[in-house]
């Protein structure tokens, strides 16, 4: 059963039919569930060179693959990169209740389908707001390449409380990020008013560890960004919790591939621009993210 933080975060998960499906969905077994689920594939367009990384991407509590389709599609473009997104229990067309453990079944299903069938690809894992969780579990436990957090918890509790409790908290990235070994960016917004900015500042914290600090603005967004060796803390000034990837989409882009180094440095925001044969022109789904409201 699920317990009551986790009911709040999967409040009223969106539903849709398969008729109003935009991707052709690709099944796989998810055996500790007893049942399949589906996953969104999105190839970059063939005009652009397709680097040997694969993406897969946990959305937020008020989100669906189908809705965030669009969106990534054009970052499977701008980071020249397959992506694959997916749906929590009892959203869109699955069935059953979400928790967070079945999330993160779910997500480390994936991770096996990626190793299985793209054995030379290298693993990126994203997620945004409760997405992040589910991210960071598979950062890990699984062998990823990077992990990037936008818009994430820090706990449960904490996304209520300031002060922390001493208490086991679901959802819980701080206790997590003690145990990543791969580089993570944060990408959060100072006016975040779902989930505060207080749960990106724990989560850096957590990762910096004694770590030295480098701290300056980047020219070309003046965002302040902290750096160690194995983390950048990207602060989006004036952003909440649901325009970072709408509004501050270039700043978001940019930190990404600034981060993700000298394999993509031929990515850039302008690829978004790039014509996929038969791509949706249809603007993204308005959202709003539900986080513990």
């Amino acid at each position: 059963m699920p317990s009551l933080i986790e009911k709040i975060a999967y409040n009223k998960p969106p539903r849709f039919k398969k008729e109003q499906l935009r991707f052709v969905p690709v099944y796989i077994d998810v055996p500790q569930l007893n049942q399949k689920v589906y996953i969104d594939i999105i190839e970059p367009p063939t005009q652009l060179k397709q680097l040997p990384f694969t993406i897969i991407y946990s959305h937020s509590n008020q989100e669906t693959a189908n809705i965030q389709h669009t969106w990534l599609t054009d970052v499977s473009k701008m980071l020249c990169s397959r992506i694959i997104s997916y749906d929590y229990l009892g959203y869109g067309m699955n069935t059953g209740v979400p928790t967070e453990s079945s999330s993160n079944v779910i997500a480390a299903a994936i991770y096996d389908y990626v190793q299985a069938t793209y054995p030379l690809q290298s693993v990126i894992s994203w997620g945004r707001s409760i997405g992040s969780t589910t991210a960071t579990f598979l950062a890990q436990t699984k062998q990823i390449h990077a992990l990037i957090i936008e818009s994430g918890l820090s706990s449960g509790i904490q996304v209520f409380c300031k002060k922390p409790f001493c208490v086991p908290s679901t959802f819980n990235n701080a206790l997590r990020l003690l145990s990543v070994k791969c580089r993570t960016l944060i990408v959060h917004g100072t006016e975040d008013e779902l989930v505060p900015f207080r749960c990106a500042e724990e989560n850096f914290n957590k990762l910096r560890k004694e770590n030295p600090v480098k701290e300056y603005y980047n020219t070309k967004h003046q965002e302040r960004v902290r750096e160690t060796e194995q983390c950048v803390f990207v602060s989006v000034n004036g952003a909440g919790h649901n325009d970072i990837d709408n509004c501050y989409e270039e700043t978001l882009i940019d930190s990404v591939i600034d981060f993700l180094g000298e394999e993509f440095k031929m990515c850039t925001y302008a690829n978004k621009q790039v014509k996929t044969s038969g791509q949706q022109t249809q603007a993204q789904v308005g959202r709003s993210d539900m986080f513990f409201e």
